[in-house]
């Protein structure tokens, strides 16, 4: 699609998982660094974002991004949520729809979540 269309006609979002190995005691982020370039060289995409499951420490994030060459404000958290309908604030709040419509040179306003927050309560 990004060849036929262009490339700021299309956005790559990769989803990973980051294990978190109970007898090491970390996060092991080694899957992520080798799918995220056999994902570019075997099929020609490259992510500008990474949406990452569990949450990572600052510092893993920064390997993240050393590894796969993506920019750290472009590793998303995307953790466990009692409700599927609470994932929508959780990726706004880092940013994702603003960095996806940037790459897609899409001029909007900045999103209003007023109407979503009182269907979904942001807080318990």
């Amino acid at each position: 699609m990004a060849l036929k269309l262009g490339p700021n006609n299309a956005a790559f979002v990769h989803l990973t998982y980051v294990p978190w190995i109970a007898a090491a005691g970390e996060l092991k982020t080694k899957p992520t660094q080798h799918t995220v370039p056999e994902d570019a060289r075997d099929r020609h995409l490259a992510p500008m974002l990474l949406t990452c499951r569990p949450p990572h420490p600052d510092e893993e994030r920064e390997k993240i991004c050393l590894f796969t060459n993506v920019a750290l404000h472009g590793v998303i958290s995307v953790w466990d949520a009692d409700s599927i309908y609470k994932v929508p604030r959780m990726l706004h709040e880092q940013g994702l729809d603003e960095l996806v419509c940037m790459k897609l040179q899409l001029f909007t306003k900045p999103a209003n979540l007023k109407r979503w927050d009182r269907l979904v309560p942001v807080r318990e």
